[in-house]
């Protein structure tokens, strides 16, 4: 039986299952996974995803400013601060993301006022995914073992909050 939120032993492997409270942030990460994906040297290509230079410059570019400055605001303003000072761990985490965070930023500039992109791409391609996968990985379980439920509740409330304001917004 899979509990939502707990560590499911199947004998080979431990396998997390996400709470429910922060699937939308991994819906994010979901996108930004392709994203860099694309964004790397020799990406196969994928579906309707931008296969030029050029192309993948001009899709990059307003996926940043419309969705990655979101997602960085929902996880620095939202979620750290609910989650702070709960466990050394995740406090850590946190503060090393949000220097990521800052470093992609400085990664976006440098690839708008580039030239030559491709290397940024690569670079930017590869630090992302690292970034998210990080996210997914440490991040994320940490933060399902040790806040407590009623916080989770408080999470997915606030996001979903600011998120149907956006929509009402636009």
């Amino acid at each position: 039986m899979i509990i939502i939120g707990k560590i499911l032993d199947t004998g080979r492997k431990i396998i997390m299952r996400k709470d429910k409270m922060l699937i939308s942030l991994s819906h994010d990460h979901f996108h930004g996974i392709l994203l860099s994906q694309i964004l790397k040297k020799n990406a196969p290509p994928y579906n309707d995803m931008p296969e030029g230079l050029i192309e993948k410059v001009k899709c990059t570019i307003p996926y940043y400013h419309t969705d990655l400055i979101r997602h960085f605001k929902y996880e620095e303003e939202l979620l750290y601060p609910l989650v702070k000072g709960i466990d050394s761990t995740i406090d850590m985490l946190f503060e090393r993301l949000i220097e990521e965070h800052k470093i992609l930023n400085e990664m976006m500039i440098i690839l708008r006022t580039n030239a030559n992109p491709e290397e940024d791409m690569d670079k930017l391609g590869y630090f992302l995914e690292a970034h998210i996968r990080k996210e997914e990985r440490a991040l994320f379980p940490k933060i399902e073992l040790v806040v407590s439920y009623e916080k989770l509740i408080e999470i997915d409330k606030r996001i979903f909050a600011v998120r149907q304001n956006e929509i009402k917004e636009k």
